[in-house]
C-alpha cells in the first residue's frame, strides 16, 4: 500500500518537474529542472550499483532498470518484494 503511494507521489513529482517550464511555476523552472537532473543522476547511480549486484545472481528482470530510475527506493522495494516471494 505504501509502496504504491510512494510510486504515485514520484509520478506526480516527475510530472511537476518536467512540466514546470510551461506552467505557472516558470519562474522556478531552472531550479526544479536542476533538482530533477540531480535526482535522475542519483537514481541512475543507484540503478547501476544495484544492477551489478543483482545481475550476477540472476534475479534481475528486464524492466527493473526503468523502475529504479523513475521510482528510486520505491522501485527497489518493489523488486525486494518480488524476490521475497520466490
Amino acid at each position: 500500500m505504501l509502496i504504491q503511494l510512494g510510486r504515485a507521489l514520484m509520478i506526480v513529482i516527475w510530472l511537476v518537474i518536467i512540466s514546470s517550464p510551461w506552467t505557472a511555476m516558470a519562474r522556478i523552472a531552472p531550479l526544479l529542472l536542476t533538482a530533477g537532473a540531480f535526482v535522475l543522476v542519483l537514481h541512475i547511480a543507484q540503478m547501476l550499483l544495484i544492477k551489478k549486484s543483482f545481475q550476477d545472481s540472476g534475479h534481475w528482470c528486464k524492466g527493473d532498470e526503468y523502475r529504479l530510475i523513475f521510482f528510486g527506493v520505491f522501485g527497489l522495494m518493489t523488486i525486494r518484494q518480488r524476490l521475497l516471494k520466490k
